[in-house]
């Protein structure tokens, strides 16, 4: 019986010019040699030695004759590209320790956060309503815009890379609070206007928790107005949908709506169901025709 792989090494560049040893002997800053190689794009696993050159990869392939200032035997491991974290919550805690160990120790180089409640947009009401957290952990916004943040981010150094959507919650929270109304015309453009400024500072599309406040105060033409702004941007929406249970097929219903109305592609996040008359294939059956009518709709768990 073969044994399985003792451990796991992740490196956090995609970038792999070529396969095959170069004419050249190769100089790398670190090699990986000899281990069994899972590339990420489907195929088996190969042995391949992988070599790297400052932080990006060189080459991967026999590497045998390559120089190495550091070389690492990995016959036993498996060598991998860095794991994405779809739904991630260290935007901020990264700033308070960005080390990220229990990311990195998971072999997770790449988080995707802002499930609903985003980083920013804020304000100072915002920041205020938190202040005994940001006292205990000892870090307070000294930004509003997601660009601020982006540039308390790069001072941090953390040791993996973030992007993070804009938070239908918190552009509610930032123009009406977490009052339960509907938002006025007037509330509506202040909060598209937010939406575009983060979509421009670098957000990667809306997205909301609906099971949560204030989320769940948002009508479904709300959020539609607000993917639409995403839309413009080339965003997508992503969405901890309204109901998990037996409300699962009307909340299905609003997520393929925005995605057809908005015209944005759609991603369910965790996608899961809850109680007895609640059954997944079902739900994945939906997903499928809602594909096959020609909707860029998703799940992931």
């Amino acid at each position: 019986m073969t044994r399985a792989p003792l451990a796991l090494i992740v490196f956090s560049s995609f970038s792999i010019p070529g396969l095959g040893a170069p004419a050249n002997p190769m100089r790398c800053d670190l090699l990986f040699a000899g281990g069994r190689v899972v590339d990420g794009t489907g195929s088996p696993a190969f042995r391949a030695d992988v070599c790297v050159v400052e932080d990006r990869i060189a080459a991967v392939g026999d590497l045998s004759g390559a120089e190495a200032k550091r070389r690492i035997e990995a016959a036993k491991l498996i060598v991998a590209p860095g794991f994405i974290d779809m739904l991630g919550q260290s935007e901020y805690f990264l700033l308070v320790d960005n080390r990220a160990a229990s990311k990195v120790t998971q072999g997770i180089t790449t988080e995707l956060t802002g499930e609903g409640t985003s980083i920013a947009p804020v304000n100072a009401r915002m920041i205020a309503d938190r202040r005994d957290f940001w006292a205990h952990y000892g870090v307070t916004p000294d930004w509003t815009t997601l660009a601020g943040y982006f540039l308390a981010l790069e001072r941090a150094r953390p040791a993996i890379n973030l992007g993070t959507f804009v938070g239908a919650g918190s552009v509610r929270d930032l123009v009406i609070g977490k009052t339960n109304r509907p938002a006025t015309p007037e509330d509506l453009k202040v909060m598209e206007a937010a939406v575009a400024q983060a979509m421009e500072e670098g957000a990667f599309g809306l997205s909301t928790s609906l099971a949560y406040v204030p989320d769940r105060f948002a009508s479904t033409e709300e959020i539609l107005a607000l993917a639409r702004v995403a839309a413009r941007y080339g965003g997508i929406y992503i969405t901890h949908q309204r109901s998990e249970g037996n409300g699962i097929d009307r909340s299905l219903d609003e997520v393929f709506r925005i995605a057809r109305e908005a015209r944005i592609p759609t991603e369910i996040y965790h996608l899961k169901t809850a109680g007895r008359k609640v059954h997944m294939p079902a739900v994945l059956k939906r997903l499928e025709r809602a594909r096959a009518d020609g909707l860029e709709t998703w799940a992931d768990q």
